[in-house]
């Protein structure tokens, strides 16, 4: 006997759906959770349309199966978000308490006033705990650290935001809370983080047709109208932009528009008279790849702040506005937008999206690097294997985002292999400057690509280093908010892109002579903890005074390559090895995720590396990458040293 249709709670890959099954069998694995089966029973909420009694009927008994383990709020959002799809329901209540479903429904949404009042102001908050009981029209009050600030009502509500009108005087404590560092202005945005004892500046900005140019770290809440962002999409009342430090948002409009801005730091915005043109080659390189035939594949090249993640954003959405699955390669390994750096990834783009960090990464590939110098197989590689992913995948369309590496011979290199090895259709140039007539000259001539050469919005920002560096200290730190430690059996993985690992372990007990050996021509007594020994390299871990060992300029290091008949030798201090980033694979080469050795213990076997998993299947692979970082704030420093 089947069961009354479940509807079942599922994680694909990264992105949670909702997908109805028909339920054959308990499953101790999951729980079931249930509407009353009383239609009498489900409550109309006071003082809002009541819903028809048909609609309480199609919805009595209704069955969502979930995870065991699902917190509650969550299997409130799930139900609550189904419900509302419902044709005849406006708005949806739903608690969860000791197991049963308490449901209200109302027919229609409460009437909202979309002119917001000249003696208010309008705040966008994250409330704790979700916005999943809140409703627009609702009153509510606002509180800090527990401290109650005033009263508020709820005049929008945006995934899981809400925007409260609210009387100056309180949004003037609120935003005194945000300086002290208590609430939400970003400083680098898009993944969140908060702009701490610096001062923050509110403006309202109103237009009749133009453009306003917002300057990052800062939020722009349109309180009015409508308006067209420079990356191609479409902003309305209620809806929240958030422009990271060294970013530049612009906000186009035919009509009047008025918007809230909260400006960080070194954020500034202007208003522009005439509206900025998204340029028209922009536009039609985006119609012939959605008139292309099969799938095109378009790989964007620039130097840096040549709008190179702007036009991949504005293409993936006018190809989505179209009805187009698009893959986005973002193989700029030191900006990363979809994953984190250090890391080529694929994410899938199916609706249209302000920012590209929106983009969840759906596979990625380890490069270990925040540069592709000295990088170059690995980005390259990378590239194509995100490419091959996201054909796979059953795109109609794969953009590839770029580094801004483009002078010197390993650039010339890099882009011409990438080229070379994914064969792309198409290659979108944005040559500020004359900055890549040279890697245009090298494959301007490729009958199998179409060469577009486009033009460099004069709106582009020019970012700081500091602030690259700042941005993605924020975006490492971000991504390991959610690390664990992992322990990991030497035995039972392969090390990879080290030597260390590739070797036979060495008794040091009986090749007694090696120490003497290191003495006798470094004139330093190691303590060694771990040996090994390949057919073409000796590699050791030592306690202290690995420099001393190699000598200056390796002098010694090539006297004990002779020695012991190897084309390497390769000795590293044991704290070295400590906060070295690392890839972690399945036994298929697929990144799971990534993290930082915490501790390698030779005598038990024993690898502990605090990481984050994106995907849970066993470890197989380590990866080691040549840079160090602290989970903890985000920093990182190249690795000075060969392993």
């Amino acid at each position: 006997m089947f069961s009354t249709p479940a509807r079942t709670y599922g994680d694909a890959i990264g992105e949670r759906i909702l997908r109805v099954r028909i339920r054959a069998s308990v499953n101790p694995r999951t729980k079931v959770y249930s509407p009353p089966e009383n239609p009498n029973e489900i409550k109309d909420i006071p003082g809002e349309p009541p819903a028809p009694t048909e609609v309480k009927e199609r919805i009595a008994g209704r069955e969502y199966e979930f995870p065991r383990g699902t917190p509650k709020e969550e299997v409130e959002r799930v139900i609550k978000r189904d419900l509302e799809s419902e044709t005849g329901i406006g708005r949806a209540v739903v608690r969860v308490r000791d197991g049963d479903v308490e449901v209200l429904i109302a027919g229609a949404k409460p009437p909202i006033s979309h002119t917001l009042p000249p003696d208010k102001v309008a705040v966008s908050v994250e409330p704790l705990g979700g916005a999943i009981h809140i409703g627009e029209g609702d009153r509510v009050r606002v509180f800090v650290d527990g401290r109650e600030l005033g009263e508020a009502e709820v005049w929008r509500r945006v995934d899981d935001r809400v925007v409260l009108v609210m009387e100056e005087r309180i949004a003037e404590k609120l935003l005194k809370e945000i300086t002290r560092g208590k609430a939400g202005v970003p400083d680098g945005g898009g993944r969140g983080g908060s702009e701490r004892g610096g001062k923050l500046k509110r403006e309202r900005v109103r237009i009749e047709g133009g453009s306003i140019r917002v300057d990052g770290p800062s939020r722009a809440l349109v309180i009015r109208g409508e308006a067209t962002t420079n990356k191609g999409t479409e902003v309305c009342e209620g809806e929240e932009l958030v422009i990271r430090r060294g970013e530049r948002l612009t906000l186009t409009t035919d009509s009047e528009l008025e918007v809230e801005l909260i400006l960080g730091t070194g954020a500034g915005y202007s208003v522009e008279e005439d509206d900025v043109e998204i340029p028209s080659d922009w536009k039609e390189l985006a119609e012939e790849l959605a008139d292309h035939g099969g799938t095109p594949i378009c790989m964007v090249i620039g130097p840096q702040d040549s709008g190179k993640t702007t036009l991949v954003t504005f293409i993936a959405n006018e190809l989505v506005e179209r009805g187009l699955k698009v893959g986005v390669v973002d193989a700029d390994i030191g900006q990363s937008d979809v994953g984190p750096p250090a890391v080529v990834s694929l994410g899938i783009v199916e609706d249209t999206i302000h920012d590209l960090s929106e983009v969840e990464m759906r596979h990625g590939y380890f490069v270990g690097s925040i540069t592709p110098s000295g990088h170059l197989l690995q980005t390259t590689v990378g590239t194509r294997r995100m490419v091959d992913l996201a054909l796979a995948e059953g795109t109609n369309a794969v953009l590839i985002d770029t580094s801004g590496m483009v002078h010197g011979g390993p650039a010339r290199a890099l882009k011409l292999h990438k080229v070379d090895v994914i064969r792309p259709s198409h290659v979108a140039f944005l040559d500020r400057n004359g900055q890549v007539s040279h890697i245009k000259r090298m494959v301007g001539s490729l009958e199998y690509i179409e060469v577009h050469d486009l033009t460099v919005p004069e709106a582009v920002k020019d970012v700081e280093r500091k602030d690259r560096i700042r941005r993605r200290e924020r975006v490492l730190r971000e991504f390991f908010e959610k690390r664990e430690i992992l322990e990991l059996d030497l035995e039972e993985i392969s090390v990879q892109r080290a030597f260390i690992g590739t070797g036979e372990p060495v008794d040091l007990e009986e090749e007694s002579k090696l120490p003497a050996l290191i003495k006798a021509v470094s004139g330093v007594e190691p303590e060694i903890l771990h040996a090994e020994r390949a057919p073409d390299a000796v590699i050791l871990v030592v306690r202290d005074q690995a420099g001393r060992i190699v000598g200056r300029g390796g002098r010694h290091a090539r006297e004990l390559r002779r020695l012991l008949n190897v084309r390497e030798f390769v000795v590293v201090n044991e704290e070295e090895l400590q906060g070295v980033l690392v890839g972690l694979c399945d036994g298929a080469g697929d990144l799971l995720g990534i993290g930082v050795i915490r501790e390698i213990d030779f005598t038990s076997g024993e690898l502990k590396v605090e990481g984050r998993l994106l995907r849970d299947r066993t470890i197989r692979v380590v990866q080691l990458g040549s840079l160090k970082v602290d989970p903890e704030t985000g920093s990182h420093e190249p690795m000075n040293v060969r392993v």
